[in-house]
């Protein structure tokens, strides 16, 4: 049997992330600001990590695949963050949205327990 890492959450690396620009969220991020995580690809289930208010981490282990999560975070938070891993192989995505659904970063990867990052700020 494999074993599966999770990566540990990150806020500043924005590599291998589709972005628009991060500039309209370090804007928008001077006022409360609600966002949502997606995870999907065609993995049935994943390890998935993201960044919360005030730089604190949440973790669901075994979700189901497609995956949605919207937070909100308050003024002045500089950058928020996901992390998934497949918990088998095929194709895994992420993608962060504002609430108008403008897609802020997306990024996909796959194969066997495959990771996916995405972030902004």
């Amino acid at each position: 049997m494999k074993s599966a890492t999770i990566f540990a959450v990150g806020v500043l690396s924005l590599a291998g992330c589709t972005s628009s620009s991060t500039s309209d969220l370090v804007d928008t991020m001077n006022e409360d600001t609600t966002l949502t995580f997606s995870v999907g690809g065609t993995a049935t289930q994943a390890s998935i990590t993201w960044l919360t208010d005030g730089f604190g981490t949440s973790q669901e282990t075994s979700a189901s695949v497609p995956w949605t999560k919207t937070e909100t975070y308050k003024s002045g938070t500089m950058g928020v963050n996901i992390n998934a891993q497949n918990a088998g192989g095929g194709t895994i995505t992420c993608k962060i949205t504002d609430a108008s659904g403008k897609v802020l970063a997306q990024n996909e990867s796959s194969g066997d327990y495959a990771v996916v990052s995405c972030a902004v700020g």
